[in-house]
This record gives structure tokens, C-alpha cells and sequence, in this order.
């Protein structure tokens, strides 16, 4: 089976007018007799008034049809001045940034965003402390306290089984440095060290 093939045409250049060139030293005189501006100050196209402000080029056209100041006559480019634009820009309150336009704030508003910013900085702090290793989980804080009061229960209540054997046939005094000893005993257990009193 044979593809069809679809011949290419190539579209013809426009044809040239007389009497009108673009950016003819006439077209900017009669501009300027008319009381228009004048196109040889404004020499940016809209891309590159694009690439000046890192904007689309058709936000530079959007801001053209809202009054930024600019020249277009018939078919020709727009023609900009970037300090026009920058100016224009300022007087309107818009930004090149796109998205909302930065609206003044409120002194309680900037309030907002210190309190909200100074929180995400210290929720960051902690987090990056946590993966050091600088800091310990409340949950593995909370099961070694338990496991220590525990150990204190245990040791409590195994002195009522171990000391009537050893205090049997002694004085208070001795009976008295007994338990001291195993109360203390008890204690250093639920302080985690060897010694102490």
C-alpha cells in the first residue's frame, strides 16, 4: 500500500506597500507632529521587555492594553521604553512577579507572619536536632520514667518479704540501718547509678 504524500507549500512573503514602512523616519515624524510618542525612545519588543521583568510575553501585552505606555501602530510590534514600564508598573502597585500583586500590610498581619515564620524556624531547629540525634522521642522519655517507677514499686514491696528474715533477733537501731540500706538500694535503681548514700 502506497502513503500519500502531502505536498508543502511555502507561504509567500507579504507583499510590500508603498507609501508605508515600518519605523520610517516619516511614520516617526508624523507620530510626532500628531503629539504621539515618539518610536525611537521606545525600542524594547515585548519579548524582550518579557525577558527584562522574567515575565510571558503576553503579560507584557496584557499590561499594554491596561495603559502601560507603549507604541503600536496598524500591524507593527509593540514598542516599549523598560523604564516606562518599570515606572508604570510602580504607579499601578503591580509587581512583575506574577500571581497576586504585593498588597501593603497591616502592622497585626506582619505580626502574623513573624509569629507563623519564627514557629516554622523552630519546628525546623528541632526537627533537624531530632536527626542529629541531639534530642529524644517524649514516647522514649515517657517509657523509661515508667519503667523506673516500677522499679521502685518492686523494690518497695520486696522489703516487706526480705526484711522480717534479716531484722529478726535485732535492735531498732540495727533494724533502723537495714531498711536505710535497702531504701537506699531502691533509690539508686530508680536513679540509674551504681553508687551514692
Amino acid at each position: 500500500m502506497k502513503k500519500r504524500v502531502k505536498a508543502i507549500r511555502k507561504k509567500k512573503p507579504p507583499r510590500a506597500q508603498k507609501g508605508r514602512q515600518r519605523g520610517s523616519v516619516a511614520a516617526r515624524e508624523s507620530k510626532a507632529a500628531a503629539g504621539g510618542p515618539d518610536a525611537g525612545e521606545r525600542t524594547k519588543r515585548k519579548e524582550a521587555i518579557a525577558e527584562v521583568f522574567s515575565v510571558h510575553w503576553r503579560t507584557v501585552v496584557g499590561w499594554a492594553r491596561a495603559g502601560c505606555p507603549h507604541a503600536k501602530t496598524g500591524r507593527a510590534p509593540y514598542m516599549f521604553d523598560a523604564g516606562e514600564v518599570a515606572a508604570w508598573l510602580r504607579d499601578q502597585g503591580r509587581s512583575a512577579r506574577p500571581g497576586r500583586p504585593a498588597a501593603a500590610r497591616s502592622p497585626e498581619a506582619e505580626q502574623y507572619r513573624t509569629r507563623k515564620e519564627k514557629a516554622l524556624a523552630e519546628r525546623y531547629e528541632m526537627d533537624l536536632a531530632e536527626r542529629r540525634g541531639e534530642m529524644i522521642d517524649r514516647t522514649v522519655v515517657a517509657e523509661e520514667r515508667v519503667r523506673r517507677i516500677l522499679a521502685v514499686k518492686t523494690g518497695l514491696l520486696g522489703l516487706v518479704e526480705a526484711c522480717p528474715a534479716e531484722c529478726e533477733n535485732k535492735s531498732a537501731a540495727e533494724i533502723r540501718e537495714v531498711l536505710e540500706s535497702r531504701i537506699h538500694a531502691v533509690l539508686r535503681q530508680f536513679a540509674g547509678t551504681e553508687g551514692g548514700p
